[in-house]
């Protein structure tokens, strides 16, 4: 087994050692220095902490729990009345554990069992201190939050809706993993981007792998990288999407999809803070929020061995099941008006109504493929529709097509005796390609909804529209 290097250290700008071991203090404070760049202060005794914590207040105290005279536990209690915004951690022997605990509960910040490797208080020291700046960025956090806009998945008034909306904040202020389930469509990717600019790390990378989507033999090295020469074709080192993602989130969409033997190689990878690129042979330091998304069971996957108990757990820290949109009909109303603003912008045309027929179509509608759906739908509606209010919904767009078509025929074929007056087909053709070109908005598109070759639909709009116009 390998231990990680350690990761930069986010600068602490002072710090206090308080220790009765003259020869464990040096050593400490030998470390400090060399690994955050300062002079900590010492300590042999309680008065003498007092004493230098009247002169320059630190960040952080370092004390023994068990010493001559006074204990750290006193020292502790004298800090969190004096000077509460200073945190301490705690070192103990073995024996004196209990110890320890019970100065967490007198609020000391952590505590280290005694003789300790030094990249332990390493990585202590570096989790207090993004603490202490996360703490520190809390108000800017409700700032952003209360700028946010309201998107999909948050709109509304139901049970559901509150309750993510309630979620949202304290989730993106911790960086423990999330792991959010829920069917297709309802809106897991765009919950994870929510968190992530929401978050302490917004402005750092959002980035997003597809297990489901990237073949087998390529998803270790999209995640991880590889090295130059690593394989056939490897002309130059890349970096894979953890390396990409340093500082930030990395979204794992589609977790569920991940084989097993990758699933090894992610868990050590977030136990870690480190991996290796593929051909390589150093740790790269890893420094990412971990959010995971499925729509598969993924406990049931567990039971059945095909996804990793282990590794189940290390992402299930904060679980998150975004509802399927047939359990919320109170806010498709709101939806609806919220899509059909968003989508009108984006199309640079007049904001379109929705009108109370094609309303109750939607309140009524099971939605199987939830938001994602009806974002579909109220946008080819506006598409394929005509006017300011959207009168029906197009749920099906082939059957649309072929009422609408049946329409212009018995327009041309209404009050006619085609005994005495034929049929002109060469005008139906034209009005047809038209009316369908129109709604399309290009010739592609307009070839797409009739279910011919773009170069059929040219060729009949030149022969029918353009031979009109050329008369």
């Amino acid at each position: 087994m390998y231990t990680a290097p350690m990761a930069p250290i986010t600068p602490i700008s002072s710090l206090l050692i308080v220790d009765d071991d003259q020869a464990w203090l040096d050593s400490l404070s030998v470390f400090i220095r060399e690994s955050l760049g300062i002079r900590p202060l010492t300590a042999r005794s309680m008065s003498q902490a007092v004493e230098a914590m009247t002169m320059n207040q630190p960040e952080v105290v370092l004390c023994d729990i068990r010493m001559p005279g006074q204990s750290g536990i006193e020292l502790l209690r004298h800090v969190r009345v004096n000077a509460p915004s200073c945190e301490v951690i705690m070192m103990t022997a073995h024996a004196s554990v209990h110890d320890a605990v019970a100065a967490l509960r007198e609020g000391a910040f952590d505590y280290l069992v005694k003789p300790f490797p030094m990249d332990e208080l390493s990585h202590l020291l570096d989790r207090l201190s993004r603490l202490r700046k996360l703490d520190r960025e809390n108000k800017a956090l409700a700032r952003r939050l209360s700028l946010l806009e309201e998107v999909e998945g948050y709109v509304g008034t139901s049970a559901a809706a509150l309750k993510l909306r309630r979620l949202i904040p304290m989730v993106a202020a911790s960086d423990a993993p999330v792991l959010v389930g829920g069917e297709s469509g309802t809106g897991k990717s765009h919950f994870a981007r929510t968190l992530h600019a929401c978050g302490p790390r917004s402005a750092r990378p959002f980035v997003t792998i597809e297990c489901a989507s990237i073949p087998r033999d390529l998803i270790e090295s999209e995640l991880f990288g590889y090295e130059k020469g690593a394989f056939t074709g490897a002309g130059k080192q890349k970096k894979g999407r953890f390396e990409l993602a340093d500082g930030g989130t990395l979204f794992l969409d589609e977790i569920g999809d991940l084989p097993l033997d990758l699933q090894a190689k992610l868990l050590r990878a977030i136990q870690e803070h480190a991996f290796m690129r593929v051909g390589g042979t150093e740790l790269v330091s890893l420094d990412v929020r971990i959010i995971a998304a499925t729509n598969k069971p993924i406990e049931r996957m567990v039971r059945d061995g095909s996804f990793r108990e282990d590794l189940f757990y290390r992402l299930n820290v904060i679980p998150v099941t975004m509802p399927a949109l047939r359990d919320r009909p109170e806010d498709i109303p709101t939806l609806v008006e919220h899509i059909l603003t968003r989508v009108c912008q984006r199309m640079q045309i007049p904001r379109r109504q929705i009108g109370p027929s094609a309303l109750q179509e939607a309140v009524h509608h099971p939605w199987p493929g939830n938001i994602r759906e009806l974002e579909n739908v109220l946008e080819r509606s506006i598409v394929l529709g005509q006017g300011e209010v959207i009168e029906h919904l197009i749920l099906d767009p082939e059957k649309t097509l072929a009422l609408d078509t049946a329409g212009i025929l018995l327009q041309l074929l209404a009050g006619r005796d085609l005994i005495q007056e034929p049929l002109d087909l060469g005008r139906f053709l034209r009005v047809l390609s038209e009316k369908v070109l129109a709604s399309a908005g290009s010739a592609e598109a307009a070839a797409s909804l009739l279910a011919v070759s773009p170069a059929f639909f040219r060729t009949m709009a030149d022969n029918t529209i353009n031979a009109k116009s050329r008369e």
